[in-house]
């Protein structure tokens, strides 16, 4: 079974708590879509993209390629996952992920896991946390190239821990018949 990189990333302690209701992570991913649509709604979701569209005029953002697959293959270690954005930033040609809760570390363990796993590596790397409720309607994070190589190295980590997890449920748990949690209740 190869990965994504979010279930590695649900190991990851600042994650344990962070899950939203399934109702605003439905809206979460329905502003995705309508991101990559580039489309207006008349629903409660348009403050958020009224954020995003405010980003894109003060930042000078320019879609090139939205939820696609990237994947990485190297010695023992494979993942799959879908970055949220290509696009250029300012000018340059950036990956970005854009996000409609709370800053949290694991989302830059995300942005470099998709880094690292894209055939054309791009030099910039923003996170944007739009934010309808506060001006400016957004904030971003950049990844710098001092960062990337500790980042990387906790993301391995947390792959080392996903597999661990994996030969331990193979080995010991029986099939379908024990649910493990990590986090809150079971």
């Amino acid at each position: 079974m190869i990965p994504r990189v979010t279930e590695i990333l649900a190991l990851h302690p600042s994650r344990r708590y962070m899950a939203g209701s399934p109702e605003r992570m439905a809206e979460g991913r329905e502003v995705h879509r309508l991101i990559a649509a580039g489309m207006q709604t008349d629903s409660v979701l348009q403050p958020w993209l009224d954020s995003w569209f405010s980003a894109c005029r003060d930042l000078r953002i320019e879609l090139l390629q939205c939820e696609f697959e990237v994947r990485y293959k190297a010695q023992e270690i494979e993942y799959v996952g879908h970055p949220d954005c290509l696009a250029y930033v300012g000018g340059e040609p950036a990956l970005v992920e854009i996000k409609t809760g709370g800053k949290n570390h694991s989302d830059k363990l995300q942005l470099i896991a998709y880094w690292f796993a894209q055939e054309c590596k791009v030099r910039r790397r923003f996170i944007i946390y739009l934010r309808p409720d506060a001006k400016p309607p957004y904030s971003i994070d950049e990844i710098m190239a001092s960062e990337v190589p500790l980042l990387w190295l906790e993301f391995l980590q947390l792959y080392q821990l996903w597999q661990d997890y994996q030969e331990v449920a193979n080995t010991w748990l029986p099939t379908g018949e024990i649910s493990i949690q990590i986090g809150g209740e079971l």
